[in-house]
C-alpha cells in the first residue's frame, strides 16, 4: 500500500474509534445525569411551575434547570442581588434572583450557559422569579441554591 493510503487508513480508524469513544461517554452521563435526583425534580417542577403561573400562586419551593437568556446589571451598587433570566424546559422563561451578600457573586454568567436553582417561585404577570433565598411566612430564611459552572451558590 502506498504511504498516502496508510495516512487517510490511519486518519479513518482514529475518527471511528473517538466517534465510538464519544456515543460510549455520552450514553453513560445520560444515565448519571438520569440518577440525579435533583434533575428529575427539575423535570418535575417545570409543570409545577407552570401551574403555579396558571393559577397565579406563588411561594412554591422548586428545582428547575436551563439555559440563561439574560443577564441583568445590577440595580444599584448596594443592591446585594444579581438577576438573571433561565429559559426551563416547558418553554418559560424566569428571572432569577440571587443573594449575592449571602452566597457571594456569581461569576461569569452569560448567555447561553445553563444554571439550576433550587428555590422559591413568586408568580407575576411576566413568567414569574425565582429567588435561591425566602423569608417564609413565620419569618425564617429558608435558603435555596444555584448551580452553575461546576459550582454550587448556596
Amino acid at each position: 500500500m502506498r504511504r498516502s493510503s496508510m495516512v487517510v487508513l490511519g486518519i479513518l480508524v482514529i475518527a471511528l474509534l473517538g466517534y465510538v469513544g464519544i456515543k460510549s461517554l455520552r450514553a453513560q452521563m445520560v444515565q448519571v445525569s438520569a440518577e440525579e435526583s435533583w434533575r428529575q425534580a427539575a423535570k418535575r417542577d417545570e409543570s409545577i411551575v407552570a401551574k403555579a403561573y396558571q393559577q397565579g400562586k406563588g411561594d412554591v419551593p422548586v428545582t428547575v434547570s436551563g439555559r440563561i437568556i439574560q443577564v441583568s446589571p445590577a440595580n444599584a451598587p448596594d443592591d446585594g442581588h444579581q438577576r438573571f433570566t433561565i429559559e426551563i424546559g416547558n418553554g418559560m422563561t424566569l428571572q432569577v434572583v440571587h443573594d449575592s451578600k449571602v452566597a457571594g457573586v456569581i461569576p461569569d454568567l452569560a448567555y447561553g450557559s445553563q444554571a439550576t436553582v433550587a428555590g422559591f417561585y413568586v408568580w407575576n404577570p411576566s413568567g414569574g422569579e425565582l429567588h435561591d433565598r425566602y423569608q417564609d411566612p413565620q419569618g425564617e430564611w429558608v435558603t435555596g441554591w444555584i448551580e452553575f459552572s461546576g459550582r454550587r451558590y448556596p
